[in-house]
């Protein structure tokens, strides 16, 4: 499928390598852009344009009929799909382990055991003492009324010497 200005191109290139091969002298160069280039690079440059062209357009001759050939194929499981369904919920059973295997049934979610339930809570109640959150209930009888009271701190004395260090230890004589 060509669009206009594809054919525009096709039309100029093919036009263009033919005044080349007319008017471009064979022998010697010319020079385009402060480059030389001799008859058959000018026809070469105009050539690969319409082959690069050509191979694109056989390439989506080929994606095409790779698109209809995958959708017949899409077409024929999905029709034998069905049946195969049936297959196997009539040789199986519906919900049987080869029908979850088939991708026909949905595996039934195991049930945690006792064990596993009481291991769960014993994490949950960890983890809410380690985080310190509480239920509702016990957020409700946390009331509070007192304000923050700034803590005074100690003025800095303005000292002209500093003392030294006292040791840690005494020395010992």
């Amino acid at each position: 499928m060509a669009t206009a200005n594809s054919s525009i191109k096709v039309t100029k290139c093919t036009q263009r390598e033919a005044a080349a091969q007319q008017y471009v002298p064979k022998a010697g160069t010319i020079t385009v852009h402060a480059q030389q280039y001799t008859q058959q690079q000018v026809v070469g440059v105009y050539q690969a344009c319409l082959d690069t062209r050509q191979t694109l357009v056989n390439l989506r001759g080929q994606v095409a009929a790779a698109l209809v050939a995958k959708n017949q194929a899409d077409a024929t499981m999905s029709a034998f799909d069905a049946g195969m369904q049936a297959w196997v919920a009539t040789t199986y059973g519906p919900k049987s382990q080869q029908a979850v295997d088939f991708g026909y049934a949905k595996k039934a979610p195991t049930k945690p055991t006792v064990k596993e339930k009481a291991a769960a809570q014993t994490k949950a109640e960890a983890t809410r003492e380690a985080r310190g959150t509480k239920g509702p209930k016990a957020r409700l009888k946390i009331t509070g009324s007192s304000v923050a009271t700034p803590v005074p701190t100690a003025a800095p004395s303005p000292a002209t010497e500093t003392a030294a260090p006292s040791p840690a230890t005494p020395p010992k004589s």
